[in-house]
C-alpha cells in the first residue's frame, strides 16, 4: 500500500535522514513527493521543492536552488529581495520573476565560473541557516535530480552532497524515475553507508485503483460497473498518469449520460 511507504518515508525525513525516492515513469512519483511535502507542512516543517527537468545549467540550478529555498518563507517580490539580502548579502541579484513555480531570482547572465563557485557555497548552506534562523526544520524535494550529471561538475557535486549531512534539521527528498542513477549521483555506498534511505514507489494495485475509479465516478452522480473499472486500469496498465488521463476523458465526454460502459 502506498500509504504505508509514504508514512515511511515521512518518518525518515522527520528523523533527520534523507531519502531516495525511486519510481517507474507515470507512475505517480512526483504527486507522492507533493504528498509527503504536504504532510511534513502540517508538522511544522518549512518545505521547498526544484523539478530539475527544467534545469540546464549551473546558472539556473543556483538560482532556482536558492529560489526554492527562500519561496518557503517569502510570500512576495519583495519579500522574496528582502530574505535574499538577510540570508545571501553577496548575492548579486539581476531581479525577481514570478510564474507558477513561485518566485524566481536572476543573476547576472554574465556570471562567471569562479564567481558562481563562491556563490554556491553560500546557496548549499542556505537550507542550514533558515532552520537556524526560524527554528523550524526545513524540507527539500530534488525531482529529477539525477539531472544534476547533465550540468554540474563532479566536484559541484560533491559539494552539495557533503551538505547531505549537514544537520538534521535539513533533510533532503531526492525523487527519480532511473533509479540505476541513484548510485552515480550519490555513490555505490549511499544507503549502506547512511546517507540516504532508499525507497521504491511500486503501482498501485489493480484493486485499489478499481475502487477508487468506482468511487471517484459514483460520486459525480456516473454509473459504471466493477468490469468497466477494470478495463480501464487494464488498458493504462495501472500507470497513474494515463489512468487519471482515461478517467478525465470519460467524465469529460460522458457528462451529458452520466454512464461509463465497457466499450467506451
Amino acid at each position: 500500500d502506498r500509504d504505508d511507504v509514504l508514512d515511511e518515508i515521512v518518518r525518515a525525513l522527520k528523523s533527520g535522514t534523507s531519502v531516495a525516492l525511486a519510481a517507474s515513469r507515470r507512475s505517480g512519483k512526483s504527486w507522492a513527493a507533493q504528498a509527503i511535502l504536504a504532510r511534513l507542512r502540517k508538522a511544522g516543517f518549512l518545505t521547498a521543492y526544484l523539478d530539475l527537468v527544467h534545469v540546464h545549467s549551473p546558472l539556473q540550478w543556483t538560482e532556482r536552488f536558492a529560489a526554492a529555498v527562500l519561496n518557503a518563507i517569502s510570500a512576495t517580490p519583495e519579500e522574496l529581495f528582502q530574505v535574499t539580502r538577510r540570508f545571501l548579502p553577496a548575492l548579486d541579484l539581476s531581479s525577481v520573476s514570478a510564474d507558477a513555480g513561485g518566485y524566481r531570482l536572476r543573476l547576472p547572465a554574465d556570471c562567471g565560473a569562479k564567481d558562481l563557485a563562491a556563490i554556491f557555497e553560500q546557496v548549499y548552506t542556505l537550507p542550514r541557516l533558515i532552520a537556524k534562523d526560524t527554528g523550524r526544520s526545513v524540507a527539500l524535494c530534488l525531482d529529477e535530480y539525477p539531472e544534476i550529471l547533465s550540468f554540474l561538475e563532479p566536484q559541484v557535486i560533491e559539494r552539495w552532497k557533503k551538505r547531505l549531512h549537514d544537520t538534521k534539521a535539513v533533510v533532503y527528498l531526492l525523487a527519480s524515475t532511473r533509479p540505476k542513477l541513484i548510485e552515480d549521483v550519490l555513490g555505490a555506498q549511499a544507503s549502506s553507508g547512511g546517507l540516504v534511505r532508499i525507497f521504491r514507489l511500486g503501482q498501485i494495485p489493480a484493486e485499489k485503483w478499481e475502487e477508487h475509479i468506482l468511487q471517484r465516478f459514483r460520486k459525480s452522480g456516473f454509473t459504471i460497473d466493477r468490469e468497466t473499472a477494470a478495463g480501464i486500469v487494464k488498458a493504462t496498465h495501472g500507470y497513474s498518469y494515463y489512468t487519471q488521463l482515461v478517467c478525465a476523458y470519460l467524465w469529460s465526454n460522458r457528462k451529458a449520460s452520466r454512464r461509463i460502459l465497457p466499450e467506451d
